[in-house]
């Protein structure tokens, strides 16, 4: 019993399979770019996060310490006010409260962020 193939079907079928491959593997090397580019821009975004969270915990410890300097201030004020102090005792008492003020003003001045540029000083 002979088995007969038409060459010709059997040639067009090899050809059309062929071009279906080639266009398959052109499809998954875009998808291989697009996939590279999407991690890139994670990378970017993720590193750009990190950036954020640390300048936001840095942000926080400055509030924290304003806050407790503040509360220092107005405790001195209370005290203060609730036991005046001689006229000589209270220069050093202002003083004091001006340190108090002048060391949150400093905390409070925050550092320039490293994504943007130092403003010229005045």
């Amino acid at each position: 019993m002979a088995i007969f193939i038409d060459s010709k079907w059997l040639i067009q079928s090899i050809v059309t399979i062929s071009h279906q491959l080639h266009t398959v593997e052109k499809q998954l090397e875009e998808i291989d770019e697009r996939t590279e580019k999407i991690m890139a821009q994670i990378d970017d975004l993720t590193s750009e996060l990190a950036t954020l969270k640390t300048e936001l915990d840095n942000a926080k410890a400055r509030d924290a310490a304003i806050q407790t300097t503040l509360t220092s201030v107005q405790d001195q004020l209370a005290t203060l006010q609730a036991n005046p102090p001689a006229a000589t005792d209270l220069s050093a008492a202002l003083q004091s409260v001006k340190d108090d003020i002048a060391e949150a003003q400093s905390i409070a001045a925050a550092p320039a962020s490293p994504a943007a540029p130092a403003a010229p000083a005045p």
